[in-house]
Order: C-alpha cells, then sequence, then structure tokens
C-alpha cells in the first residue's frame, strides 16, 4: 500500500519547519525490478595523467559544443576527460568574439605520455580549431 500526501502544520511546526513538506511512503522493491543495474568496474590507472589546458578565442555565436568534438576528434583515445571551466567576454578580445578555456587531462593505458606526445595533440588540436572554426589561442 502507497501513503502520501502534505504534512499536517502542526506537526511542521513540532519540527520548526516552515516551509511546507510532503511524504511519500511507497514499496521500493516494486520499483527495484524496473531499475537498470549496470556495474561496470575499471581497472585503476598504471600511469600517470597530463593535464593541460587550453583557451580559445572564437566568434560568440560558435557553440561549446563544436569545440568539444573537434577537441576529441583530435585527441582521440589519450583524451580522459574535458571540463570546461571559463567562459569570458571582454571588449579586449574584439568585437563579437568570447574565450573558451578547458582543462583537459590525456592518459595512455599502455604507458608514460611524453611531453613531445601532449604537445603534438594539442598542436593539432589547435590547428584543427584554426582551421575549422577560426579559433585563435588565447594571449594571457
Amino acid at each position: 500500500m502507497q501513503r502520501f500526501g502534505e504534512v499536517h502544520p502542526q506537526v511542521l511546526d513540532n519540527y520548526m519547519i516552515t516551509k511546507r513538506a510532503y511524504l511519500l511512503e511507497a514499496n521500493l522493491t516494486k520499483f527495484v525490478k524496473y531499475a537498470k543495474i549496470n556495474k561496470k568496474y575499471v581497472e585503476v590507472p598504471k600511469f600517470p595523467a597530463v593535464e593541460r589546458d587550453i583557451a580559445v578565442v572564437v566568434d560568440e555565436p560558435i557553440e561549446v559544443g563544436q569545440i568539444e568534438k573537434i577537441i576529441t576528434k583530435k585527441a582521440k583515445k589519450l583524451l580522459e576527460s574535458m571540463q570546461l571551466f571559463d567562459i569570458y567576454r571582454d571588449e579586449k578580445l574584439g568585437e563579437n568574439k568570447k574565450s573558451v578555456a578547458y582543462s583537459l587531462i590525456f592518459r595512455d593505458k599502455n604507458k608514460t605520455l611524453s611531453d613531445e606526445e601532449i604537445n603534438t595533440i594539442m598542436e593539432d588540436v589547435v590547428f584543427e580549431l584554426q582551421k575549422e572554426l577560426g579559433a585563435e589561442l588565447r594571449k594571457a
């Protein structure tokens, strides 16, 4: 049997609750059969990650999804994660321009990545962003 409803104001006063509250009693075992439990275990990495930040200046209409698609394509399997951490707008960047900054984490599951390998990937990313979106690497 399932029950639900609004908590009586006197009960709220007893617990010093100042907003309206609701309760629901439900038999969760009936819900469990609909739950998808896909446990996926990932081995702890043996090799260190390399973190690099990139900030590019693009035209205002360009969407971050377009930038992320290019970064993902050029970094291939070595890109472990990508985090957008800043979108900056200022007259100094130029009219109708914005700066978009990402933190990128690279890792190879078979070896430690060298600076040269990461630099090559970053150069490829910047080149492709320039070619496809007219992006410019942001100068401090």
